[in-house]
């Protein structure tokens, strides 16, 4: 008699996280275990890049110059979920972030940089300069 019985798959560890990320709370420290986990610095992770093919070959549009996609790799959004949620969940790994459904996530990005501060201007409407700017004359 045989066993007709197949084998199930394990269950998969799901978590489910709500993503919040402004790339202006990270810190340098962030920023070197960003590359150290991905083999990349994060801003040119986070810049668009060719659209391939499965073959490798450019995709082009109508007027023949390749389409470009902004949609980061499973990579860096492993790490940027490990980055976000490690802030409030010190326990959380970088191999807790691949039971993360993608589904779930709800990944904003405010700045990329911080905003510069207005330059105080003269009444020739010029950057005024330091001196100027400062003087009590």
């Amino acid at each position: 008699m045989s066993n007709s019985r197949t084998a199930q798959p394990a269950p998969v560890k799901v978590r489910k996280v709500s993503l919040r990320l402004d790339l202006n709370d990270l810190t340098i420290g962030d920023l070197e275990d960003f590359g150290e986990a991905t083999g990349t610095a994060l801003d040119d992770a986070m810049r668009p890049r060719k659209l391939r093919d499965g073959d490798g070959d450019l995709i082009l549009d109508d007027d023949g110059k390749p389409q470009w996609v902004t949609m980061p790799t499973p990579t860096t959004l492993r790490a940027l979920v490990w980055l976000a949620q490690r802030k409030t969940d010190p326990d959380f790994t970088y191999d807790d972030a691949r039971d993360v459904l993608v589904a779930e996530l709800n990944l904003t990005q405010r700045g990329t940089a911080p905003a510069a501060k207005p330059t105080p201007r003269g009444r020739t409407g010029r950057a005024a300069s330091r001196s100027s700017a400062t003087s009590t004359t």
